[in-house]
């Protein structure tokens, strides 16, 4: 398999919009590119996806402008179609923007369970400093989620 480099020299740069710790803490979690590997698809694109799905959020954090403005910038800068309809898609409002593709699906549930594993390392005393599975799948259960 042959891997293409999804930046190019014009992508947004980091100084072009606010990037707080907490933005790059979530972005990390969410991203699912080991997910990529599992289905037999691009890690690459699917970790940029994971990356990239909230950019814009600080500055245009209502709906439904995220993740709309930041999708229009990536869509300036020449990302694939795919991706930006990953990042749309990822948000529930969006109802003309269906998930469809497994990467869609996949960013969803990423996204909503580092939400919840955030949640879950804030009532902790240590935070995420020794956190395991076991309470985050407790705290699912008492959830019903």
């Amino acid at each position: 398999m042959v891997r293409r480099k999804l930046y190019d020299p014009n992508r947004p740069r980091r100084d072009e919009v606010e990037w707080p710790s907490t933005f790059w803490r979530h972005a990390t979690i969410t991203r699912d590119d080991a997910y990529a590997c599992k289905f037999g698809e691009e890690e690459e694109k699917w970790g940029i996806v994971g990356l990239l799905h909230d950019f814009g959020y600080e500055r245009w954090p209502d709906p439904p402008d995220h993740p709309l403005k930041g999708a229009e910038i990536l869509a300036e800068h020449g990302y694939p179609e795919d991706v930006i309809n990953a990042i749309k898609s990822h948000a529930d409002y969006l109802t003309d923007c269906p998930r469809l593709s497994v990467m869609d699906k996949t960013l969803y549930a990423c996204d909503e369970l580092a939400g919840f594993c955030t949640a879950v390392a804030m009532i902790r005393p240590q935070r995420i400093r020794g956190m395991k599975a076991k309470s985050v799948k407790k705290l699912m259960v008492l959830q019903k989620i």
